[in-house]
């Protein structure tokens, strides 16, 4: 467990980035969407390409994207309403002075219990966010509700 933490680390520091070409499931409009940009998406695992995640995440019964893009100065979380390159929303960025970001969908039963307490009916997924910095990680939740997008904290590790 120590030399894993320690590899995840030390593998952070400098994460690995991928074209968006390397993505065999994301539909060539966002491929092209995300080249314009000059984009390039980060990597934490070593093993398969992450950090573009498909679910539904505007409403339920539709397919949305989510993309972590990379450009010289800064990385954004990127997300594609219904698939399409032209209902793209930038909804976290960051300048690119963090270790490594991850992003992944998650459930409306796991959601953070801050969720919870606002009375919403989730029917779609959220996304889960962790930004890795060299001696600490942060958390958050964002989902999308009534038009906007709700940021909430969930995990922040020292």
């Amino acid at each position: 467990m120590i030399l894993l933490t320690i590899w995840l680390w030390a593998s952070a520091a400098r994460p690995r980035l991928l074209p968006p070409s390397k993505y065999p499931g994301l539909p060539a409009p966002l491929i092209q969407a995300l080249e314009k940009r000059g984009c390039q998406i980060p990597q934490l695992e070593r093993r398969n390409p992450d950090n573009v995640i498909r679910g539904s995440f505007f409403k339920a019964d539709q397919t949305d994207w989510a993309v972590l893009c990379t450009t010289t100065k800064v990385t954004e979380l990127l997300v594609f309403e219904d698939g399409s390159a032209d209902k793209t929303t930038t909804i976290a960025s960051s300048p690119n002075g963090f270790s490594a970001w991850a992003i992944g969908p998650i459930a409306a039963p796991t959601f953070p219990s801050e969720i919870e307490k606002t009375a919403l009916k989730a029917d779609h997924l959220g996304i889960r966010s962790f930004v890795y910095f060299r001696d600490s990680a942060e958390g958050e939740t964002l989902y999308f509700h009534e038009g906007r997008w709700i940021h909430v904290s969930g995990v922040s590790v020292n």
